[in-house]
């Protein structure tokens, strides 16, 4: 009856607010995960994974701002149990959109030479870029809390990224924390405060919680590691992608591709296909007082307050306002700081006056665009990271390519 009640509660907060541009999970598939073995009636069978190669994120496109109707569905060209839509391109005319290639038997004559699929091929094609800040983060992840059942008695967090909205989940719960460490398989208690003392361990159920769940592969590994831990869980993610193949019970926020987050904006898959601004990014800006091309200048080149440092991969491109004559300093600080980079872009000015004279923004720009041009991304979309917001806008104006600006936390293209 307990699990009964929480499962009715369960869905009048879904209904409530928790979701609205996803449809949940039959009631039975939520609880079926910690109702006892004998009372599993339905046997869920297993789809097909898909395929996890590197351009797998090209089946999930399907924003193109010349999109039409959806004429049918066919199945992923990885040969998943995913379905992809096949739309209507609206201006054939322009002959810019590659045409569907299989199963045109099921179209209809007249739509057979303007059906697109995904707009994959379309030029103008643009992806509606969504950027999270940590704050956000944090607001979203107090939205789970009105979904959760009554019996949550421990939360774990799935290192690393899960363990923040774990920690707050079970601050806001007063239960315990777990740790559960994908890179060793196993499951650990965070320890507690003198304010929660130890608490025993009841009959209720374990929250599993993680930042995304992007494609659901994260989702099973975690689910492998916990089959033997004795303990009856649910899991929740603060974001889920609409288009992953595995979903977890609960989330907050439906996050479709592409999206980038402020906590791992440069140590993430993406990191190979962002390039980025210097000072305002990688070390905190340079004042007024200290912008003089002397001395002041020269101690700040020097003692720059690092602000987000990649670790992942290389840079593949730093666009600077910085003179070239300063380009030793600036190598200097990216080497102290273990800033791997592939190319370094510095101002061709001899001087800060003429260099104040140029056009920053189309300059970065020029820069950028030739370099998205002249590259086959493996994950796309390509994107600069600018830290002057004015600047971000007018560069992603004149590039025709997505720019982040993370202190204003908005996504232009």
């Amino acid at each position: 009856m307990l699990v009964t009640k929480n499962g009715h509660r369960f869905w009048n907060a879904w209904e409530q607010g928790g979701h609205s541009a996803t449809a949940p999970p039959e009631p039975v598939e939520l609880i079926s995960s910690f109702l006892p073995s004998e009372a599993k009636s339905v046997t869920k069978l297993k789809p097909r994974k898909h395929k996890q190669e590197r351009r797998w994120v090209n089946s999930f496109k399907t924003d193109c701002t010349h999109c039409g109707n959806v004429i049918h569905s066919e199945p992923c060209t990885c040969g998943a149990s995913s379905k992809i839509d096949v739309y209507e391109c609206k201006v054939p005319e322009i002959k810019r959109c590659v045409p569907l290639k299989s199963k045109l038997n099921k179209i209809k004559d007249k739509d057979a030479k303007r059906a697109i699929k995904a707009c994959q091929g379309c030029e103008f094609y643009q992806p509606k870029i969504k950027f999270v800040s940590v704050e956000e983060f944090a607001r979203d992840t107090l939205k789970l809390i009105p979904l959760l059942p009554d019996n949550i008695t421990s939360v774990t967090g799935v290192a690393r990224s899960g363990v923040h909205p774990a920690s707050m989940i079970a601050m806001m719960l007063h239960v315990p924390l777990y740790i559960l460490r994908q890179s060793k398989n196993d499951l650990i208690p965070a320890g507690n405060g003198w304010r929660l003392h130890q608490q025993p361990q009841g009959p209720g159920i374990n929250l599993v919680i993680d930042d995304t769940t992007m494609t659901g592969r994260s989702l099973s590994l975690a689910k492998g590691i916990l089959k033997n831990s004795g303990m009856k869980h649910i899991h929740a993610s603060v974001y889920t992608n609409p288009a992953a193949l595995s979903k977890p019970d609960l989330w907050a926020v439906d996050l479709p591709w592409p999206h980038f987050l402020e906590w791992n904006l440069f140590n993430s898959v993406m990191s190979p296909s962002i390039a980025l601004d210097f000072d305002g990014i990688l070390c905190n800006d340079c004042r007024p007082i200290e912008d003089d091309d002397g001395e002041r200048y020269l101690n700040f080149l020097e003692n720059a307050v690092p602000k987000y440092l990649p670790k992942k991969t290389s840079v593949p491109l730093i666009i600077t306002a910085r003179i070239e004559k300063y380009r030793p300093q600036t190598i200097t600080w990216l080497k102290r700081w273990g800033v791997r980079y592939n190319k370094l872009v510095m101002h061709s000015a001899p001087t800060l006056q003429e260099r104040n004279r140029d056009n920053i923004a189309r300059y970065k720009a020029e820069h950028y665009s030739s370099w998205v041009s002249s590259n086959n991304f493996k994950i796309s979309p390509p994107v600069f990271i600018e830290s002057d917001d004015h600047q971000a806008r007018k560069i992603a104006e004149y590039s025709r390519s997505p720019v982040i600006c993370p202190t204003s936390k908005r996504a232009y293209q």
